[in-house]
């Protein structure tokens, strides 16, 4: 079901003011312009979000080229809450905004794209509150994390990333422990870093500039 102001031709549809109810949990509201349809995967969006909502198996079912990303895991989210602003392509857009998900909550300011077969590749600041970084990430090993600051690199898992960290790690959880209070800024690439990292943790009490190599 659909209710606003509409200017539509099947290329280029606009719309003001538009609520949307579609699926079995989706629900838009917002104003947006959508360039190129009927293919979704080539259509330009600009999405700008007063609340919207959906579930993963809605949104396989709107654009079921999502379920060929596995890297991160956007299975994992089963239900998202944004309000903020999106342009671009499925692939390859900017967004900005809140995203409020059932592993946790970001603010972002983000370009991001999703190469065929490639690693993903994203650059801006990010703002996480308890966000399951080992269920986006499918690793055992991590828990959630608190995060403010920049990034900028490639790659979402252990074996392929390779970021520039620029922050505060206001808690991160390793191994089943929850280190607090860490600034780092540097380069990870795979299991290595190099710069520079001062931690405040009452179990880990250094200033560090250097190199990290936990590869073996």
């Amino acid at each position: 079901s659909i209710t606003g102001k509409i200017k539509v031709s099947v290329s280029d549809l606009q719309g003001n003011n538009i609520r949307i109810h579609a699926g079995q949990h989706t629900n838009l509201y917002g104003d947006i312009h959508l360039t190129g349809l009927p293919d979704i995967d080539r259509t330009f969006i600009n999405f700008k979000s007063n609340d919207f909502r959906t579930t993963y198996n809605d949104a396989i079912t709107f654009i079921p080229s999502l379920k060929d990303i596995h890297q991160p895991h956007i299975d994992r989210i089963q239900n998202l809450h944004f309000v903020g602003n999106f342009q671009g392509t499925i692939r390859n857009f900017t967004t900005s905004g809140t995203i409020e998900t059932n592993i946790g909550s970001m603010v972002t300011n983000v370009s991001m794209r999703f190469p065929e077969r490639r690693p993903t590749i994203y650059s801006g600041t990010i703002l996480t509150n308890d966000f399951e970084l080992g269920e986006f990430m499918g690793d055992s090993s991590l828990g959630k994390v608190s995060f403010r600051g920049g990034i900028e690199g490639s790659g979402l898992t252990i074996n392929t990333v390779n970021a520039g960290l620029d922050g505060n790690i206001r808690e991160f959880n390793f191994k089943g422990y929850s280190y607090s209070n860490i600034f780092v800024k540097g380069q990870l690439t795979k299991k290595r870093f190099n710069g520079t990292i001062i931690s405040k943790d009452s179990n880990l009490l250094a200033t560090l500039n250097g190199l990290i190599d936990l590869s073996g």
